[in-house]
This record gives structure tokens, C-alpha cells and sequence, in this order.
């Protein structure tokens, strides 16, 4: 396994991205640009195209992170499927303002 003396960056439009050139990982954390209803200052995919990513193709061996949000929950069950992946577990984060309120409704899967 190769040392990085520094901090590496690939600015690239990852839906016409070759990932096989970035080689083999073990750990993956992921948060995609999911298609959601608030502006951002960067673009978004839709779910198709999140469909057609070769993510599988970063990794022989190892453990993926994906981030979701509650309308997305599904689709990120898929795509790990899809991509090659087995899932094992999940984590969720009620997120909270200062006042420790619901930052929004929470989702229904959760009760």
C-alpha cells in the first residue's frame, strides 16, 4: 500500500469519470450529490445516472460509507447493491438545531 505525503485532488465530472484510474481502495466514504429539493453551490445527479457509476470498480475488497437523507434511503439501498456491496448495518443521525429541536420532520421509517 502506497504512503501520500500529501493531500490529493481529481476535479473531474464523476458521471464521465474513468474510476478505474484512480485505483483500489479500502475504506470509501461517500456523500453523492443527490438530486434534492434546495439550491447548492455544486451540481447534482440524478438517480439514474447515480445508477450507472461504476463505484464497485474502486474497491476488490473493503467497507463502504454512503450518506443519505430520508427521501434517498431507498435509492442508496439499491446502489449499494448495484455497485457490488453487501450491507451490513446502518447509522442514523437525527439532525437537531441549537436548541435541540428536530431540524426537520423526522423520517417515517423511523416511528
Amino acid at each position: 500500500m502506497q504512503s501520500l505525503d500529501r493531500p490529493q485532488w481529481v476535479t473531474a465530472d464523476v458521471r464521465h469519470f474513468d474510476l478505474t484510474t484512480l485505483g483500489k481502495f479500502q475504506v470509501i466514504m461517500a456523500d453523492p450529490p443527490w438530486e434534492i429539493n434546495q439550491e447548492l453551490p455544486y451540481g447534482l445527479m440524478s438517480d439514474n445516472e447515480m445508477r450507472t457509476m461504476n463505484l464497485g470498480a474502486l474497491m476488490d475488497n473493503g467497507v463502504i460509507f454512503l450518506w443519505v437523507t430520508a427521501r434517498v434511503l431507498e435509492l442508496g439501498r439499491e446502489l449499494l447493491e448495484r455497485w457490488g456491496y453487501l450491507r451490513v448495518d446502518e447509522l442514523i443521525w437525527i439532525k437537531t438545531n441549537q436548541l435541540c429541536q428536530l431540524s426537520r420532520r423526522p423520517p417515517a421509517f423511523l416511528g
